[in-house]
């Protein structure tokens, strides 16, 4: 009996030592779930009520020539086209009054609701309607090109969806700035933890890489060009994670740099940010996690110096 205790404490200690685990993904934000069904609800009820109460004439005229914009835009339109729809769309949104904004939070809600009507339309049949093209432009088009849509099924789910339409109509409409139309810090999170859980390279190295892989002669060549995708992947994750962390001052934006780093081969870099996250935080709930990665990155550092 005099040696539980011993026995115990031996096994705890085990416990608690670092066993050099190497990150395999990047920290995500914390989401309140109740807080994004609040905002949804709230959407939901706001296009709901334009169904029965016609929104003012200035604040259709801004959902016409958005749905024209985006028509044009997803349609591929020439140049002069494009440019048109573009200067109608500022003149709308010009001649809209300036106490107007919540009528154009409801006309966005009323389209958010065409849009994931539509979106689940394609998810069943793969058929991109014209409505789609009309509230949500070259939405399908970008997320196929970014690997989120993969034989019409598209990877974000509604909360996600809706953030991503909310972002997109807020930039299209040049209204982002607006505090009055700015997403919600949880609705941002989901967003953000999506992007986490599927990362990618920029588009223009995503096409680059594909064509480096089909065209590699063996399979060292290949291997090289998988790495070098990899890395891609990991320097936009860095973009993200720096973005979230300057908008969110609760996520451990370093921990997920150091976490992108490892991913993208540079051991010393990232253990050099666990390093430095111990010494300001040496307890806590992320502590036997970062010292974990911090020797799995100190391993794998003196591997590659080998």
């Amino acid at each position: 009996m005099a040696l539980v205790p011993l026995l115990a404490g031996i096994i705890f200690g085990a416990l608690a030592l670092p066993r050099g685990a190497a990150p395999e993904e990047i920290p995500l934000p914390t989401i309140d779930g109740r807080v994004l069904e609040h905002i949804a609800a709230d959407d939901d009820a706001r296009a709901a009520r334009v169904e029965t109460e016609p929104l003012a004439s200035p604040v259709r005229a801004v959902g016409s020539a958005l749905r024209a914009f985006n028509a044009a835009e997803a349609s591929h339109a020439d140049a002069v086209t494009i440019g048109h729809v573009r200067d109608e769309l500022g003149r709308a949104l010009r001649e809209t009054p300036g106490d107007a904004a919540d009528g154009l939070v409801d006309l966005r809600a009323f389209q958010l609701a065409h849009f994931l009507a539509e979106a689940h339309g394609f998810d069943r049949t793969g058929l991109v309607s014209g409505e789609l093209r009309e509230v949500g432009g070259t939405f399908i088009e970008r997320m196929t090109k970014v690997g989120w849509c993969d034989h019409h099924h598209l990877a974000m789910p509604d909360a996600v969806r809706r953030a991503a339409f909310k972002l997109t109509w807020n930039h299209t409409t040049q209204l982002d700035h607006d505090p009055r139309f700015a997403l919600a810090l949880d609705e941002t999170r989901a967003l953000y933890a999506f992007y986490f859980t599927h990362p990618h390279a920029s588009e223009e190295q995503r096409a680059r890489f594909a064509a480096a892989i089909s065209a590699a002669p063996d399979a060292v060549a290949c291997e090289r060009a998988e790495e070098m995708e990899a890395k891609g992947t990991a320097i936009w994750l860095l973009g993200k994670i720096a973005e979230l962390g300057r908008i969110d001052p609760t996520y451990p934006a370093p921990l997920g740099q150091a976490a992108a780093l490892f991913l993208k081969r540079d051991y010393a870099g990232a253990a050099m940010i666990y390093q430095t996250w111990l010494e300001a935080h040496p307890s806590g709930d992320w502590s036997l996690r970062v010292k974990n990665h911090l020797q799995a990155a100190l391993r794998a550092n003196e591997r590659a110096l080998e």
